[in-house]
């Protein structure tokens, strides 16, 4: 491989192009067990994933943008190449991978010879997707712990694995330019900007669509393109995500948090909070408060 800002940025982070992690020339996968860590993503020509085996908090900083959300097993996490944000990752157990842009490029190229290579990448910053995540941990346990005769599995597991980013995650350029599918789209932005303001109140699709100048229709397709979530699933996260900084910075009721929130009912709130959480509210502010003492 070429010395490149991708292979010196594997260098720096520990994750070296050597026979150890890499499944193929810009394809490299490593385990990793760490504890919560903040760093400035690299910019380099390659996509980045993410993929834990035990929930995980993120926090991502883009563009005076801030997300938060929780990442488990099954989910996936997607950068695309040159993507610059401060992130909080932890603490994490999972693969983390880059696969160089070129690589990908290729695999299109095979997939759709019109394209000639050339894609673009959507973001996903929180994916269900189970078989990427499945590859991405079968091919790490290989490429660490297999024997020297999985070569041709490992190669197998490699092409699987890029091609399912190809087929999920890359739009034509033209398809991009045409409605905007890009991760630095100012409709976007807006659109994020107006939803956190409005996470108590009822809006929907149509209301937010008018406030940014599209149709609900286009709205739908540019946001899930971008982000990798619809709108109605990004305003429950983000709703859950507030209240869970509620629950641990004022004390206000679990009811009078589910009010704040947009929650109509306490006991639907409860419901939504223990499956996106895996614990009740009240449970959850009780562990923080014996924590802090």
């Amino acid at each position: 491989m070429p010395d490149t800002a991708f292979k010196r940025h594997l260098a720096r982070i520990g994750l070296p192009p050597e026979p150890g992690n890499e499944a193929g020339p810009g394809l490299v996968l490593q385990h990793v067990q760490m504890q919560a860590t903040r760093r400035r993503t690299p910019v380099v020509d390659a996509v980045s994933i993410l993929a834990p085996q035990r929930p995980a908090e993120i926090e991502v900083v883009a563009e005076g943008v801030v997300e938060k959300y929780v990442l488990r097993k099954g989910d996936i996490a997607l950068a695309p190449p040159f993507f610059d944000a401060e992130v909080t990752i932890g603490p994490l157990d999972g693969v983390v991978g880059y696969v160089h842009r070129p690589i990908i490029a290729a695999i299109a190229a095979v997939i759709d010879p019109a394209s000639n290579g050339q894609v673009t990448f959507r973001r996903a910053p929180q994916t269900r997707d189970p078989l990427l995540s499945s590859l991405a941990f079968e091919l790490c346990d290989h490429i660490e712990r297999g024997p020297p005769d999985d070569r041709l599995y490992v190669e197998a597991l490699a092409t699987a694995f890029l091609a399912r980013i190809v087929k999920r995650y890359a739009v034509q350029p033209s398809e991009a330019r045409a409605w905007g599918k890009t991760t630095g789209d100012v409709r976007v932005k807006r659109t994020i900007a107006f939803l956190e303001t409005r996470l108590a109140d009822d809006v929907g699709l149509t209301e937010t669509a008018r406030h940014v100048g599209l149709s609900a229709t286009q709205l739908a397709d540019i946001f899930k393109a971008a982000t990798g979530e619809t709108v109605a699933s990004f305003v429950r996260r983000r709703r859950l995500e507030r209240a869970r900084e509620l629950l641990t910075a004022t004390n206000l009721t679990v009811a009078e948090v589910a009010e704040r929130v947009g929650y109509a009912s306490a006991p639907h709130f409860n419901v939504a909070f223990k499956a996106m959480f895996g614990i009740a509210p009240g449970t959850y502010r009780k562990g923080k408060r014996s924590h802090v003492r």
